[in-house]
């Protein structure tokens, strides 16, 4: 039994080696450009701002490996750095890994399911005043940065260009949502849950 069992590990091993060999491109570098909000609405009350923020841009920038590549999937694992702006709120930098399955539907249309973990760094810049005994000005926000973890899982549909290639080169749309915090300590507040959608750029190395 044991020598059964040890056999069907070598065959599995072998099999993907295999997988692996015939993959010409396991290195890609990635560009993602996204738009970032809360899931559903968050108010601010009286403090909220007159001028709507409809942009809440962010950009992740980083390499992918393929692990396993076979006719019609690839398991894959990203490093990612990025930053994220939310006018009057915050700006964060984040620094992650994502594990992806990707299926290639029909022709070069492909599917993923990324799951990823990142750490987040985030400054709070919403506007704040001081009373300077005439009249309220605006201040300085002081409030230091927060380490926070984040939790993601998304979709992205793209299509491959140069498949043959030795650097072929991926178009996506990406669409997210991540769980985040401590989001602000002492607002109450424990997590907030972001959505985000984008697109992306994958160009093998």
């Amino acid at each position: 039994m044991k020598k059964h069992i040890l056999f069907l590990a070598m065959l599995c091993l072998v099999q993907l080696a295999a997988a692996q060999a015939s993959s010409p491109n396991p290195w890609a570098g990635r560009l993602d450009l996204f738009h970032q909000d809360y899931l559903g609405e968050f108010s601010f009350g009286q403090l909220g701002v007159y001028d709507k923020v409809h942009i809440r841009p962010g950009v992740r920038l980083g390499i992918e490996r393929s692990w396993l590549t076979g006719n019609h999937f690839r398991l894959y694992q990203d490093v990612m750095l990025g930053y994220y702006h939310n006018t009057y709120d915050e700006r964060s930098w984040t620094f992650g890994t994502d594990l992806g399955l990707e299926l290639r539907i029909v022709k070069q249309l492909r599917v993923a399911i990324p799951i990823g973990i990142h750490y987040n760094n985030a400054k709070a810049i919403d506007v704040r005043y001081e009373y300077n005994g005439e009249m309220w000005v605006k201040a300085k926000n002081t409030d230091p940065a927060i380490n926070r973890l984040q939790l993601q899982s998304g979709l992205n549909l793209g299509w491959r260009f140069l498949p043959e290639s030795a650097h072929p080169v991926d178009a996506f749309a990406t669409g997210s949502i991540s769980l985040i915090g401590p989001w602000q300590p002492g607002s109450g507040i424990p997590a907030l849950v972001y959505k985000s959608a984008g697109l992306g750029l994958r160009v093998g190395i």
